[in-house]
């Protein structure tokens, strides 16, 4: 059913709008109204996709029809609180920057699982974004992977901005990845990280012609996570369960337990006794057993367990072993000087900033945007001040009389 291939996938959107844009004009509603961000806030449940308030227009004779800004607009005088029109004109240029009435996902199916990590979750791609924890670059899980691409019908799908990015950097750094298991006559598509679960299932409906559906993964030996909840609205975690999608014609199908898909003819790095069986431990992709493991030096950054010393650099002000994949962020910081700090890429000027010089006021986190910036403009709202960076503060500035 699977080919290992490039596809390129265009879909019409719904127009629905997500919950990360109303988080962003809430949290944006904050710094210059709280009362209008608690209009917001009490409006509806925005995870909740069937009310009209999740979409940005609607057509036809229905009472609610219009783009969100009318009904918005037409809500606020029916409960004689009308709204300024700066703030309304801004709160719709943030949602409708979220809704995509088109767009093309291009991705690649490919049996492959060895790029580094972070490469298709942040940090390696070029938006030069922060990677999240990933458990499946941790300790057996790395062996489940392998195991699955290796020995089962496992798959990567891998995502890129588009052909271009593919071309020159297949299966060396995207914009997200999902794991794919050909099972019970369908697809299993789990543990998606820079693109929401439901996109990767809507772009592979498309694909296979498959409906599909919720289902909770259950197993042993691998974490599902990346924001799946089983039926109780847990979330995914160290003890297996999570939620995963389902696309097949068997929709009585609730529940799905992997089986052991572990590569278990592998010994271990350092004493090169025992199977993984023995060992369930996987540091910087080599296997390792429970005793040889704990002579193992930790990074004193993300706490993972190093093969060889690290690299030393200052962090907080103190010498300290880092792993390989934190060394990415060691550079000379640009404000004191010093050699090999643990440093933050400051949004417009790419200069690198230590945690050091953060905390003594050379760089913030803008309050609207959230990037990083040595350049802000400080807004006095009520009795808090908030710091903007410049494009935000020329905006609110237009904006507001």
């Amino acid at each position: 059913m699977v080919e290992e291939k490039y596809y390129e996938v265009t879909i019409e959107s719904d127009g629905r709008i997500p919950r990360e844009a109303f988080k962003e004009v809430h949290e944006f509603l904050q710094a210059i109204n709280q009362k209008e961000a608690q209009f917001l806030n009490s409006l509806f449940t925005w995870s909740d996709e069937n009310s009209h308030w999740s979409k940005w227009e609607i057509k036809g004779s229905s009472e609610w029809r219009g783009k969100w800004t009318t009904r918005y607009e037409k809500y606020r005088k029916e409960i004689d609180r009308p709204i300024q029109p700066e703030i309304l004109a801004m709160i719709g240029e943030k949602l409708k920057a979220h809704v995509n009435l088109q767009s093309t996902t291009c991705f690649e199916i490919a049996k492959y699982s060895d790029w580094l990590h972070g490469a298709f979750e942040g940090r390696k791609s070029l938006d030069g974004g922060t990677p999240g924890k990933c458990w499946w670059t941790e300790e057996d899980s790395i062996a489940t992977r392998k195991g699955m691409i290796k020995n089962h019908a496992g798959y990567s799908i891998l995502f890129y901005k588009d052909r271009q990015h593919y071309e020159k950097y297949s299966k060396e750094q995207g914009i997200g990845r999902c794991w794919l298991l050909e099972i019970n006559d369908g697809l299993l598509i789990f543990n998606a990280y820079g693109i929401s679960l439901v996109q990767v299932a809507q772009v592979l409906k498309k694909v296979f012609d498959l409906p599909f559906h919720r289902v909770n993964v259950i197993s042993e030996f691998a974490f599902i996570n990346a924001g799946m909840r089983d039926n109780e609205g847990r979330g995914g975690g160290r003890d297996g369960s999570g939620r995963g999608i389902l696309l097949s014609h068997a929709s009585l199908v609730s529940s799905i337990t992997l089986p052991d898909m572990r590569l278990m003819d592998s010994k271990c790095f350092l004493c090169h006794q025992g199977t993984l069986k023995s060992a369930e431990r996987m540091v910087e992709e080599k296997i390792v057993c429970k005793k040889c493991i704990k002579t193992l030096p930790t990074c004193k950054k993300c706490g993972n367990r190093m093969i060889d010393a690290g690299l030393s650099v200052n962090y907080l002000g103190r010498a300290v072993r880092i792993c390989n994949s934190c060394a990415d962020y060691a550079n000379d910081c640009n404000f004191c000087g010093k050699t090999l700090h643990f440093t933050h890429k400051v949004w417009h000027t790419g200069y690198s900033v230590c945690d050091n010089c953060i905390d003594s006021g050379h760089a913030c986190n803008c309050h609207t945007c959230g990037r990083l910036i040595d350049r802000f403009v400080p807004v006095r709202m009520g009795i808090n001040t908030y710091f903007l960076c410049p494009t935000d503060a020329r905006r609110l500035k237009e904006r507001l009389p």
